[in-house]
């Protein structure tokens, strides 16, 4: 088995780990630094090999992209307002690690197995990899890595389940990461105009919605009304969560916003979303306003619940059961759960004319609300409701993926075996330790580990502090569980089932073993635990471990803070610190309290397990570039004088009517790493500026695009305006009588 060393291993080269080389090299150029991936291809999710027909962002042009390497429409063909395609993220991904010299640093199809501890000098990686291919067998490789980032992300593994008779039905069963492969097989029409091609798609989220949309799509025609290529059956999980909310790319009129600029909009972030992070945005007199009076929490249900009841008119025709058979098909896909406690496990309908609910309501989708009982000979499906269904060409599964990192983490140590003595010569044996718990990461649960008196009052502390500071959540939701007009058609097991769920499932996310299958994490980043020396680790961190609306901001905000972190300049981690244990056990509380944020803001979406934020994330941006010594506030009026014979000078001051009301995106953080690093006087490699489609398009800070202003309109810009005042009159009124109050009792 060959070895070799590097300075960092970054393992994934999606969104995020490019992103964590490129910045790190800008700052450490001369560096061995290499980037491993299990794909064929650059990419990530965006792979070449994961792509199938249809698939797009849920981004329009603009919104996901590096802030150093614009997309252009020019280029990738995308006009204003267009869903990017996958095969056009995976170029753009692609032209990014070649425009930085990344693409040379990569080595695709390496399979990272396990990574062993070493202590101070860094983690042994063990990879396999089919490099000899005469005869496709594997090879094992070592490297022994200095820092380790893991940024695999949560789509790695994928979570699939097994049925009664799989093996004698006849038909394909994958996975939907495996959909792209084989979807020019199962999507060409059949060649039987008798016998049209059936597909079978299970589950509810994002991704079955994706995949169906593609199955209606791979017509000729793609009109709802032509003559059905291919037969598809859209079956719902009665024991799961049910179907995921999708909302069109805009708003409704008045206010016909795009919903991702909303999601990074200062003024909504207070008004969508208690976090307990949320103060990080120089805001915290507001939120304490909006989150802790019952105006403020009487604005922010009514609002939720608005949005609610406006989606399910709009989308589901007022949540009726409909007349005409498409309307009963598309009434079953109303989501079971409320929408303001879901994070990002909702959707957009970012497909166009016609859309996903275009096909299902003129009759192209069945949809079943049960669970797959068993796979029978001949392509049959057996569904919970006692329907079947034959001649099943092949059943997607669109079932999720496994929480847990798929590289293993462990330590080996010698311990004497049982029958030598301490004082003998007999050989030692190996223990190999699991490291899932000590990493903050989810693993199988230990009553030593997590039943541990110390955690279990850090979660106490942390919960009293959430509800507390954040009322509104103290009244969690119920389960989102089967409609009864749906649950009466089930089996009695599957009846069973749902009725466990609905008892234990409020409970059973606060015991200790549901804690221990979730990430906790120090800015969701970095283990909160010390190493073997007792000072913290900086080998090893992970990016890009975040389900978020805003990939494109978070990925580059959490590789500078990486950055930082592993050369020792984030002044609240620093060295001088290593040895405080007051300050460790801050840094302990404070990955317990973000876990338990997420936990209690999205309990009916992912928040138990794995962080997972909408408007929360403007907020945790902040809070990293505060850490890091940056201006959050980055809306500039900016004012300059020159004079040719006498002098020139310029300065900027925040605008805050633009910082309130207008979105954040990838172009407001432009030139951030030049920016710390001229703060911090660490050189930084000179490429040419910001890289735009092969060429250098400017300095450290670019224009908009057209139609990059603010996103609400004057009306909406107007009432809120009123609205901050008022919050603002409201903070300043109790402070006067805070005031007094303290001069009476003086």
């Amino acid at each position: 088995m060959t070895m070799e060393k590097a300075d960092m291993v970054i393992v994934g080269a999606g969104f995020a780990g490019l992103a964590m080389a490129r910045t790190y090299l800008k700052l450490n150029p001369d560096v061995n630094l290499l980037i491993l991936d299990a794909g064929t291809s650059i990419g990530g999710v965006w792979a070449a090999d994961r792509l199938y027909p249809h698939l797009r962002t849920i981004s329009q042009l603009g919104h996901f992209e590096y802030s150093d390497f614009p997309m252009t429409g020019r280029r990738y063909g995308v006009a204003e307002g267009e869903h990017m395609k996958g095969e056009v993220m995976q170029q753009y991904l692609q032209d990014y690690a070649d425009a930085f010299d990344l693409t040379r640093r990569t080595r695709l199809d390496v399979v990272v197995r396990e990574a062993e501890d070493k202590g101070a000098a860094g983690w042994l990686l063990t990879t396999t990899a089919t490099t000899d291919e005469s005869t496709n067998e594997p090879t094992t490789h070592q490297i022994l890595a200095s820092i380790l980032v893991v940024a695999t992300g949560l789509t790695s593994t994928p979570s699939m389940p097994s049925f009664p008779g799989q093996s004698h039905f006849g038909s394909p069963v994958l996975h939907s990461r495996d959909f792209g492969r084989h979807a020019s097989s199962i999507l060409n029409p059949s060649p039987s105009p008798s016998r049209p091609r059936t597909i079978a798609v299970l589950s509810g989220n994002k991704s079955a919605c994706d995949v169906v949309y593609a199955a209606c799509s791979s017509s000729p025609s793609s009109s709802p009304s032509s003559p059905p290529p291919t037969t598809i059956h859209w079956l719902l999980r009665a024991t799961g969560h049910g179907p995921c909310w999708m909302a069109p790319p805009r708003t409704a009129p008045p206010a016909d916003a795009l919903v991702e600029e909303l999601i990074t909009t200062r003024f909504n972030t207070w008004l969508a979303s208690p976090c307990i992070w949320g103060a990080a945005d120089g805001f915290g007199a507001v939120r304490r306003v909006v989150n802790r009076t019952a105006w403020g929490r009487g604005v922010v249900r009514r609002g939720a619940r608005g949005a609610e009841e406006g989606l399910v008119r709009r989308n589901y025709g007022g949540g009726g059961d409909g007349d005409d058979v498409g309307g009963k098909e598309v009434a079953k896909l109303r989501p079971w759960g409320e929408m303001w406690w879901i994070g990002t496990g909702r959707g957009l309908l970012n497909y166009g004319r016609p859309c996903l609910l275009d096909y299902v309501r003129a009759g192209r989708v069945r949809v079943h609300v049960a669970d797959v009982e068993g796979l029978g000979p001949g392509g049959v499906v057996r569904l919970s409701d006692g329907e079947e269904l034959a001649g099943v060409d092949a059943l997607v599964c669109c079932t999720g993926w496994e929480v847990e990192p798929s590289v293993r983490f462990v330590r080996r140590r010698r311990s004497k075996s049982s029958g030598s003595s301490s004082g003998s010569d007999g050989g030692d044996d190996v223990v190999v330790d699991d490291m899932a718990a000590e990493l903050g990461l989810p693993h199988a649960y230990d009553p030593a580990v997590d039943d541990d008196p110390r955690r279990a009052a850090l979660v106490a502390r942390a919960d009293e502090e959430i509800l507390t500071s954040l009322p509104l959540l103290r009244d969690q939701p119920a389960p989102a569980t089967c409609p009864p007009r749906h649950l009466a058609r089930q089996s009695d097991a599957v009846k069973a089932a749902v009725a466990r769920r609905k008892a234990e499932e409020p409970h059973a996310l606060d015991t200790p073993r549901a804690r221990a299958s979730a990430y906790t994490l120090y800015r969701f980043m970095v283990p909160p635990s010390r190493g073997r020396c007792g000072a913290p680790r900086r080998t090893i961190a992970f990016i890009g471990q975040a389900r978020t609306a805003s990939t494109a901001l978070i990925s580059q905000a959490q590789a500078l803070w990486l950055s930082a972190y592993f050369m020792g300049r984030l002044p609240h981690l620093s060295n001088s610190n290593d040895d405080d244990h007051d300050e460790h056990d801050d840094i302990e509380y404070d990955a317990v309290l973000h876990a338990r944020q997420t936990r209690f803001r999205y309990p009916l979406g992912f928040g138990p397990r794995i962080p997972d934020f909408t408007s929360d994330a403007l907020p945790y941006m902040d809070l990293l570039l505060h850490e890091l010594g940056l201006r959050r506030w980055r809306k500039r009026w900016t004012f300059s004088f020159s004079s040719s014979s006498l002098f020139s000078f310029s300065f900027s001051v925040p605008n805050l009517w633009r910082e309130v009301f207008e979105w954040y995106g990838p172009v407001d953080y432009r030139g951030l790493v030049e920016e710390w690093a001229g703060k911090e006087g660490v050189p930084v490699l000179e490429d040419g500026g910001v890289v735009d489609g092969g060429g250098v398009a400017g300095g450290a800070r670019g224009g908009r695009r057209k139609g990059e202003t603010a996103v609400l309109p004057p009306s909406m810009m107007t009432g809120g305006f009123f609205l901050v005042t008022a919050v603002l009159g409201a903070v300043a009124a109790a402070a006067g009588v805070w005031v007094g109050v303290g001069r009476r009792e003086s």
